[in-house]
Formats: structure tokens, C-alpha cells, sequence
């Protein structure tokens, strides 16, 4: 002997008020004992009726539901977005950092320039002749 439960579950209905049909079992070969507990033809199609109704509501508002397609293209476009965003980031945040780090410390002053060097060459003494000077005398030291 198996039991089955049957509820019948209908939109806008009240379920308090819904009679469980758990006599469905089997009393030998005449179909099984319901005691009139059962459900009619007519409440089993306007369930039907009413699933049906239910179904058609739902597949109107397909068109409105995102395909895999969109999806994957609205995912490429927000990986392009945060990479951006994060580059731009980047770079402002670089170029705050230069700027803070040359201008935090005071510059030291440049110091005072000193004035050039100049150094006298005297002109050779024979700048007429084109000879060679005389090599240099060697005295002996007493």
C-alpha cells in the first residue's frame, strides 16, 4: 500500500481553507477508497488554466531578461571601466606624489657665484724669430 498527498495550489486561493488529499490509496482492484475526498475534473483544469496563465505571463517578460550575450558584453565593458579607472588612478596618484616630493623641502639657496679666475701668460720674449730659445744654463752647485 503507498500514500500519496495531492494539494492543490491555486493563485489567490486561500490555503487554510484547502483540504489535503491524502486518502489516495489503493483499497483492492476497484480504483482505491477516496471517500470523496478527490479532485474534480473542473478544479483540475482551472489549476491548468491557471498554471497556464502563469507561464504565458512570464515568457511575455523574456524579452526584458538579459541573454548571455549582453551579459558578456556588459562584463567586457566593466573590465574596461575598472582598468581604466585604475590606470587613471595611477597616474594621478604618481603625479601628486612628484609634485609633493620636489616641492616638501625647501630648496637651498644657490650660492654666490665667484668671480672667474684669470691667468696672465706673459708673451715669449722673441716673438719676431722663429728659433727655438736657448736651452737653459746648468751651473754646478759649490
Amino acid at each position: 500500500m503507498s500514500k500519496a498527498k495531492l494539494t492543490l495550489v491555486r493563485a489567490g486561493v486561500d490555503r487554510s481553507r484547502m483540504v489535503p488529499h491524502d486518502k489516495l490509496t489503493s483499497g483492492g482492484n476497484d480504483g482505491g477508497d477516496m471517500d470523496g475526498n478527490y479532485v474534480t475534473h473542473t478544479e483540475f483544469q482551472e489549476a491548468v488554466s491557471g498554471i497556464n496563465e502563469r507561464f504565458a505571463r512570464i515568457e511575455t517578460r523574456l524579452d526584458q531578461f538579459a541573454t548571455k550575450a549582453d551579459l558578456a558584453e556588459f562584463k567586457n565593458q566593466f573590465i574596461m571601466w575598472i582598468v581604466g579607472t585604475a590606470i587613471a588612478m595611477a597616474t594621478a596618484g604618481i603625479t601628486v606624489m612628484t609634485f609633493v616630493l620636489n616641492n616638501a623641502t625647501p630648496k637651498a639657496p644657490s650660492p654666490v657665484p665667484q668671480p672667474p679666475i684669470i691667468i696672465h701668460v706673459p708673451a715669449p720674449v722673441n716673438a719676431t724669430t722663429s728659433s727655438p730659445p736657448p736651452p737653459p744654463s746648468v751651473t754646478p752647485a759649490p
